[in-house]
């Protein structure tokens, strides 16, 4: 067997028809599909329990998170390569024969990417028409300085073979889980091949782990779980001084939204959940007090934000420099 699709699904009862559909669709037929159904309180287990295409495997788990139900399925793949689709998004119906393609002419290459675009709406018309790609060609890039910032989860595959670790996903992180498991992969293997033609389509909606994360009260203590996993990886000798500069960056970058959130708005939207604002004297206090908590905080974050831009400069430099040195894959 060719490729396996990893596919977490979580209360995804909305979406997950319509992300199975367009695996079924696909051109490349030599695959089996991995849903990992990680608890869902919905109807997300009947939903799949009614498909008939026999390459679909259901695994049913306790709810333990994105990274636990991805690492199941990887234990479970039996395909040469893993695909990797999220329950609510969706892929083009020539996604793995572009895939298959690319790795059948480089077979050095051990993962590869594509171009993907985010949507509201997602029809049966973006599924099933395509572009013709004949004469689109593929690319090699430093997967550290010109991908991990611009990628989605669903549009990579990689060779099962080259994954050594037996939880490749960091077990416990609900957001940016698939940088630091690729940045594993990219620390020994940095080339990736890509196609700058969109086969997948991000789904933005109210209900997406990336939305809610946001708005979250844990955000801070999910970044300082993330980092802490990145300045691991960081540590590591074979880590290259790309992968040092990327986590550097990330650490800026978290300090600075850390400097920026300590502003009066948190307590400001708590008093008025609390009801404690009352009075038009103690509101104009409040916007006065947040105004100069506002010019505080970016002064505070400032160096963090100077810092930031520096190494971003030299990342982008050096992408920069390494892509006028790559020629175009046939």
């Amino acid at each position: 067997m060719k490729y396996s699709v990893i596919i977490p699904a979580y209360n995804a009862e909305k979406f997950i028809q319509t992300t199975l559909q367009s695996v079924y669709h696909q051109t490349f037929k030599d695959f089996e599909i991995i849903v990992v159904n990680d608890g869902s309180s919905d109807s997300t287990a009947d939903i799949l329990s009614r498909q008939s295409d026999k390459r679909l495997r259901v695994i049913h788990q306790n709810n333990s998170g994105v990274s636990v139900a991805r690492n199941r399925a990887i234990a479970e793949a039996k395909g040469e390569y893993l695909a990797f689709l999220d329950a609510d998004d969706v892929w083009s119906k020539d996604h793995l024969a572009l895939a298959h393609l690319f790795f059948s002419r480089h077979p050095d290459f051990v993962w590869y990417c594509s171009a993907f675009a985010s949507a509201s709406e997602i029809t049966e018309d973006m599924i099933k028409t395509v572009p013709n790609r004949a004469n689109v060609p593929f690319e090699a890039r430093n997967w550290v300085l010109e991908i991990a910032e611009t990628y989605a989860c669903a549009n990579v595959v990689v060779l099962r073979s080259v994954i050594h670790e037996k939880k490749l996903f960091p077990e416990g992180v609900k957001m940016c889980e698939d940088t630091i498991a690729f940045m594993k992969i990219a620390i020994r293997h940095p080339m990736i091949g890509y196609l700058n033609s969109r086969t997948m389509w991000y789904r933005k909606h109210a209900g997406s782990t990336c939305h809610n994360y946001w708005r979250s009260r844990e955000q801070q203590n999910m970044e300082s779980l993330y980092l802490s996993h990145f300045q691991k990886i960081a540590q590591l000798p074979q880590c290259t001084e790309y992968v040092r500069l990327y986590a550097i960056r990330a650490s800026l970058f978290s300090w600075w939204k850390r400097i920026r959130s300590m502003s009066m708005l948190p307590w400001i939207e708590e008093m008025k959940e609390r009801q404690i604002i009352h009075g038009i004297i103690l509101t104009w206090w409040l916007i006065c007090c947040a105004y100069v908590s506002d010019i505080l905080c970016k002064a505070a974050g400032k160096p963090f934000r100077i810092r930031y831009n520096y190494i971003d400069k030299i990342i982008k430099h050096k992408a920069a420099s390494q892509r006028k040195q790559l020629s175009k894959l046939p």
